[in-house]
């Protein structure tokens, strides 16, 4: 696979760039987020000549990449590896497997995005796969028949830190249960106090970042599916944004429909209520038998109306709905979304550790802000 990935000029009918600058690669490796690093592959060669012998160490590590500065988001796979031969030759020159960079970059699009533009925009087919090419092993053993290496300095030192951290997790989770949990809880585990502190989710960068906007909570709501929502307003107008947990992504879209089947169940609540107090008891249903309210609740389940300052804004949306002064955020247009492609894939979803956190709260406040309306 490692051999295949480093010269096919197609990948599921998707090409293959070999003609992409150093620092592109330099800034998709320094933009990379929390990454994951496969067992280690090993390849001996023995020469038919003589008693000369050479083991070859192969890694891929992969990650999720994003540079709010250029607006670029993806993934990247960084295949090392590492030569010893029967001589005490040691190094990455000697190496039987390429040494490379594989990173695909999200295309970038202005227009509102229906379904159909989303699924186009986020497949593979939307953008172009790049490479580029550390190491050779040879025409002899290349099966492009050998093809130039670059000659970057700078990419093999960040190349060298990301596989010396893969050789300490692979001699960490070898070292018994214990340390394998310590390293797993700081991928997967939000709730852990011990591990460390956690620097905010996804929903509370958004609701930030909004809010320097102007734009205030109104009402959250949640899905089996591990969903999201948020609805905020600003200035009689309401926007609706959701968190794809398990699909690591982020949309945003006008708030009026939410809006009004929110003000339906309250209302439908109210008229419960009444039912219930004028009965004494519990409200009959309309075969006279009791029925029990399950309404929503805006803010975070309170029930005394403007004691919380979420419950008066959703009070607030709610007075502008019924005299007709609310509207649609016009500009926003169709849905907008985005994918999450900086956070771990194995994940709960959510940024863990200061760095993929920084990165993340970076990407999500420049995207919100490019969005039409929403600044």
């Amino acid at each position: 696979m490692i051999e295949l990935l480093a010269t096919t000029t197609t990948l599921g009918g998707v090409p293959v760039s070999d003609e992409d600058s150093e620092s592109a690669a330099l800034d998709v490796l320094a933009s990379a987020g929390d990454w994951w690093h496969s067992p280690a592959i090993v390849l001996d060669c023995h020469s038919p000549f003589g008693d000369e012998a050479r083991r070859t160490v192969a890694r891929c590590s992969a990650a999720g990449w994003t540079n709010a500065d250029s607006r670029g988001t993806g993934f990247v796979i960084l295949a090392d590896a590492i030569a010893a031969d029967s001589d005490g030759t040691v190094g990455a020159g000697c190496s039987d497997l390429h040494r490379f960079m594989l990173w695909w970059e999200l295309p970038e699009v202005s227009e509102p995005q229906g379904d159909s533009a989303v699924r186009a925009r986020l497949g593979l087919s939307a953008g172009t796969l790049h490479r580029l090419v550390l190491h050779c092993p040879g025409e002899d053993r290349c099966l492009r028949d050998g093809c130039p290496p670059a000659d970057a300095v700078d990419i093999d030192l960040l190349v060298a830190r990301i596989a010396d951290k893969a050789t300490a997790v692979a001699s960490m989770l070898a070292g018994g249960d214990w340390a394998t949990g310590a390293y797993l809880r700081t991928l997967v585990d939000g709730n852990d106090p011990g591990v460390y502190e956690e620097p905010g989710e996804i929903m509370w960068i958004v609701e930030q970042a909004l809010a320097e906007c102007g734009w205030q909570a109104a009402s959250q709501g949640s899905w089996d599916t591990g969903d999201v929502d948020r609805l905020l307003y600003r200035n009689g107008h309401v926007i609706l944004v959701r968190h794809h947990s398990a699909e690591r992504a982020l949309s945003v879209l006008d708030g009026m429909e939410e809006l009004e089947a929110l003000g339906d169940m309250v209302k439908e609540d109210e008229a419960l209520a009444a039912r219930k107090d004028d009965t004494g008891g519990a409200a009959d249903g309309p075969d006279g038998g009791p029925v029990a309210g399950t309404g929503q609740q805006s803010g975070d389940g309170g029930t005394d109306k403007g004691h919380d300052p979420e419950d008066a804004v959703f009070g607030e949306c709610l007075k502008q709905l019924d005299l007709g002064t609310m509207t649609p955020v016009t500009e926003l247009g169709l849905p907008h979304r985005v994918p999450l492609l900086a956070l771990w894939p194995w994940g709960d979803g959510q940024p863990h550790g200061q760095r993929t956190h920084e990165k993340t709260e970076a990407w999500i406040k420049g995207w919100l802000r490019r969005l039409p309306g929403i600044a």
